[in-house]
């Protein structure tokens, strides 16, 4: 399910424009850049990468605050973390209304397969984002990289 950007109304997956519908996670898009595209140089009984891209999901980490989603997922989407905000013990946000329950995933096709982007750390409950658990739209991506050829259509 998605929402519809201009009216707010909810639509079903099946309205949602084919060009819009797929995904891949920023860490495998690096990975395949630094696979495919930049490649390795072979040293007789070694390689290395061209150009080394840091992609760990564990460092490559992101401020992230209770209850943000994506505001555009024609572009991105991610895993939210959803509660209630208390200050002084008091509930100024109540999350039990909201659509969206996080410990139940698999009720939303396609999330229950992601990677998780939002994190509650165990250690002292810091709220942080797992930068290479971003899922891109292949549109986005493909729009992008048009907008940065040149005159004669190089990178």
């Amino acid at each position: 399910m998605y929402f519809e950007i201009e009216s707010g109304k909810r639509k079903t997956g099946q309205e949602v424009p084919f060009k819009y519908k797929f995904t891949i996670r920023f860490g495998d898009f690096l990975n395949f850049l630094k696979k495919e595209i930049i490649g390795y140089v072979d040293n007789k009984n070694t390689s290395s990468p061209r150009l080394e891209i840091e992609n760990s999901e564990t460092t490559n980490v992101v401020n992230y605050t209770l209850n943000t989603v994506s505001l555009d997922p024609r572009i991105c989407i991610f895993t939210p973390l959803i509660g209630d905000i208390e200050i002084n013990e008091k509930i100024i946000f109540d999350s039990s209304g909201l659509f969206i329950n996080t410990s139940k995933y698999d009720q939303y096709p396609g999330f229950k397969d992601m990677k998780q982007f939002a994190v509650k750390s165990n250690v002292n409950g810091i709220l942080y984002g797992q930068l290479m658990n971003i899922y891109l739209k292949f549109q986005f991506i493909s729009v992008c990289i048009k907008s940065i050829h040149d005159k004669d259509k190089f990178l």
